[in-house]
């Protein structure tokens, strides 16, 4: 792990352990201030101080991989949401789509899938940022694709909506 974050150039990280294909890590670089709130196999929770001095609450979060378990992690998102009124950011794989178009290949999406997805973006006031790729695969190319292709779905919460946000964005 101490190369790995080397090569990254971060000099701080938190580690959720894995339970069979579960697990998290969060890594940060020097001068930030990061404090881990709570987490799971399925999210990690911290407040965040930039160099600058904005604070904000991240949530790096993990959605169910079984279709029919999907509701719970949106019951999830939604409780994480009311714990704190703070700005936030979620950002992860919710492995579900908002719109056919966002995927590639597999079974066609359901309509009621994705309109629950939308429904909880909704209910806990996330909008979604656009990001460089439309979607990420990761396939056989493994964390180096990751690095090199950032661009995961993105969510940030806006509470109020001035200059700080800048900054993050």
């Amino acid at each position: 792990m101490e190369q790995f974050k080397l090569q990254l150039g971060v000099h701080e990280s938190e580690i959720v352990g894995r339970k069979g294909l579960s697990g998290g890590l969060l890594l940060w670089k020097e001068g930030w201030s990061v404090s881990v709130n709570s987490f799971s196999t399925a999210y990690i929770d911290v407040f965040a101080t930039n160099p600058n001095g904005f604070s904000f609450r991240f949530i790096g979060f993990y959605g169910h991989s079984e279709p029919s378990q999907r509701h719970h992690s949106w019951e999830l998102l939604c409780r994480l949401s009311h714990r704190n009124s703070r700005p936030w950011i979620c950002m992860g794989d919710f492995n579900e789509v908002m719109h056919e178009w966002e995927k590639s290949g597999g079974r066609d999406r359901s309509r009621m899938a994705m309109d629950a997805f939308k429904d909880v973006v909704n209910n806990v006031a996330l909008c979604e940022v656009p990001t460089k790729a439309d979607f990420l695969v990761l396939g056989r190319e493994g964390i180096d694709f990751i690095l090199k292709n950032f661009g995961p779905h993105f969510y940030i919460r806006l509470n109020y909506v001035d200059n700080d946000w800048t900054a993050i964005l």
